[in-house]
């Protein structure tokens, strides 16, 4: 006996229910991962996880409530319950899903991006300028275009639309179109295509990515299509060159390998969002903020509060309470990299901390700017670690070595990007040039610095070579010790 078409419908439904919340899984994976990655360069990986991804993980758990729903009609006999399991998204969201498998550097998904310049002036797009900036924030009557996927960095905006042909000759043929007709004319006014649905989303995209920048550049933005085919209807073919013109690139079905759901591994992971470790140097550039963090007895553990602590003293003392920054920050990303730092940020580190510093701070400075060759690194990571209650990995290769006579290197980066490092203060200035030139990763602690350089560079439209700059979330004083006391020990 053939199965009623009931049955078969509320089979449909429970199949969709399932791969609904298998995509639902896949995501919240991927979140996490994300979150991990986000937390190695922000210290709240979960926030900025939850500005990447909360979208479309509420509408997922949307559609997933929908189609409980739906299961539900079935169960109770509802003669509705066939065409709403017709309604769902879910082949849109699975599309979607399918295509960031295969992106690189995910930044965000389903995200929303303003269609216009604000204030006159071009807006930071999502995405890897020197270091992740979330984008402009602009009020929401401006945020009117909504990319699906934001890869590659921030510099690639996909568009995923899940329309089929046949939609779109129906809504060229409502609008008037000759439709099938031999005379189409290749030539017609751009303004001719406004009100087909495609066009119109795919217009906003474009002019939403010509006012945003990142690295001197505009986004590049794509259309995936994967229910339409190229070649199959010239009216199709006019519509998706004239998407075309206004420098989209446009992937048909038959243009791209077939979206297949693949699994999760975590090579796909590292894919879609990469450790930013993975984009350091072999060597690494230290700037003085890392330098003194990495000597403070804030870094090393507890430290009771005196009277005589300032309000910054204060702030790091909490702030070390709840994030340990040598041990969760600056050990991971030191860890089995060659470390050097100009002579400037060396001279500044001394002056600071033979000045103020506490004996346990000097005793830091002597071991990690040791500059005697007969002190071995084996013998100055044991005498470092009686220093501190966090254990040091044997892939910390103190110490680092002072580079001197930088001023040849530094001549050597385009006279633009010394421009836009005029307003940087020293030593930052002369460290982030000489790691510039030398492309080497610098590490800082200076958030105003690597912001003002971002929006100097930005500003300009540069297209040069950007600098290698990581950005610990959190910096950290020296203890120190109070100027009475120093002066009545002088």
């Amino acid at each position: 006996m053939a199965t009623p078409p009931e049955d078969s419908s509320s089979h449909d439904a429970q199949q969709l229910l399932s791969c609904a919340k298998q995509l639902m899984s896949e995501v919240l994976t991927f979140s996490d991962h994300f979150a991990d990655m986000a937390q190695t360069s922000s210290g709240d990986g979960s926030h900025v996880a939850a500005g990447a991804l909360n979208y479309l993980k509420q509408q997922l758990k949307s559609e997933i409530q929908g189609l409980e729903g739906v299961l539900k009609k079935h169960q109770s006999n509802d003669p509705m319950a066939p065409h709403c399991t017709s309604s769902t998204n879910l082949p849109f969201y699975e599309a979607l899903w399918n295509v960031a498998k295969e992106s690189r550097d995910i930044v965000a998904l389903r995200k929303w991006v303003s269609c216009g310049q604000y204030q006159g002036k071009d807006l930071l797009s999502p995405g890897n300028h020197i270091i992740h900036h979330p984008g402009d924030s602009i009020p929401s009557k401006h945020t009117t275009t909504l990319v699906d996927i934001i890869s590659d960095g921030g510099q690639t905006w996909v568009k995923i639309a899940a329309i089929t042909g046949k939609r779109v000759l129906w809504d060229m043929t409502k609008l008037g179109w000759a439709v099938g007709a031999d005379d189409s004319d290749d030539e017609d006014d751009e303004d001719d295509f406004d009100d087909i649905p495609l066009f119109k989303v795919a217009k906003s995209l474009a002019d939403s990515a010509s006012v945003h920048r990142i690295r001197g550049r505009r986004p590049k933005v794509q259309l995936v299509l994967p229910r339409i085919a190229s070649g199959e209807s010239r009216d199709i073919d006019l519509v998706l060159n004239r998407i075309r013109k206004l420098g989209i690139q446009v992937q048909c079905s038959n243009e791209v390998s077939p979206l297949q759901s693949k699994p999760l591994t975590t090579s796909t992971l590292l894919r879609m969002a990469p450790s930013p470790f993975a984009r350091f140097s072999g060597t690494l550039n230290m700037d003085t903020s890392v330098l003194i963090a990495l000597i403070s007895d804030f870094s090393h553990g507890p430290v009771a509060q005196q009277s005589w602590f300032s309000s910054m003293q204060k702030g790091h003392l909490a702030n070390e309470a709840k994030h340990k920054i040598a041990s969760t920050w600056i050990y991971p990303a030191l860890s089995g990299h060659k470390l050097i730092c100009t002579e400037e940020a060396a001279k500044t580190c001394r002056e600071i901390v033979s000045t103020i510093g506490t004996e346990t701070e000097l005793a830091r400075l002597n071991l990690v700017l040791y500059e005697d060759p007969s002190m071995t690194p084996d013998i100055i990571r044991r005498e470092f670690r009686v220093l501190s209650k966090y254990d040091m990995s044997e892939n910390i290769q103190l110490p680092v070595q002072i580079m001197r006579d930088t001023a040849s290197t530094v001549a050597e980066i385009p006279s633009e990007a010394l421009e836009a490092l005029q307003d940087t203060t020293e030593p930052t200035k002369s460290v982030f040039a000489y790691g510039w030139a030398s492309q080497l990763t610098t590490i800082t602690s200076n958030g105003v610095g690597v912001n003002n350089l971002t929006r100097q560079l930005e500003d300009r439209s540069y297209q040069g070579t950007w600098p290698s700059i990581w950005l610990c979330p959190f910096s950290r004083s020296l203890v120190g010790v109070p100027k009475h006391v120093r002066e009545a020990a002088s």
